[in-house]
């Protein structure tokens, strides 16, 4: 019997999908939130801070990084899973800060002028302008994933 038999490759394909999934949900709910708090007022001298780490966690080689993992956490799919998140927020944090960095601050002010709260100025206006961009951090970040 081998690896491509009695259904392993089935199994092996379920849990690399389940690994991904979980993994980019994580990063998503990381790294979204967060990118949008380093554009706030309050944290936005803490963006440089933010950023240095996340580049640490993605200039590290992955190999590097999965074995530290395993000394401290053992084998294991929640080992691989932190393993992955750790690696892949850079991308979706990047493209969410530089997103919301690049809308016009016209099109801030004229939400405001309008009578928006800034609750609304960022789930009407800054959120979808910046969609694009972060859906390419997202896609960067679905391809790190599955590799």
């Amino acid at each position: 019997e081998n690896s491509l038999s009695g259904g392993n490759v089935q199994l092996r394909w379920w849990q690399h999908v389940r690994l991904t999934a979980i993994s980019t949900f994580w990063v998503l709910i990381i790294a979204i939130p967060l990118g949008i708090a380093l554009t706030r007022r309050r944290l936005r001298r803490a963006a440089p801070a933010f950023t240095a780490l996340a580049n640490i966690g993605q200039a590290t080689p992955a190999i590097g990084l999965l074995a530290l993992l395993v000394i401290w956490l053992g084998i294991g799919p929640r080992t691989a899973i932190i393993g992955i998140v750790i690696y892949a927020v850079l991308p979706v944090l990047s493209n969410t800060v530089a997103g919301l960095r690049a809308i016009e601050p016209n099109m801030i002010e004229a939400a405001r002028g309008m009578g928006m709260s800034g609750r609304g100025v960022l789930l009407k206006v800054e959120l979808p302008l910046a969609v694009p961009l972060i859906l390419a951090g997202v896609r960067t970040a679905l391809v790190l994933n599955v590799g």
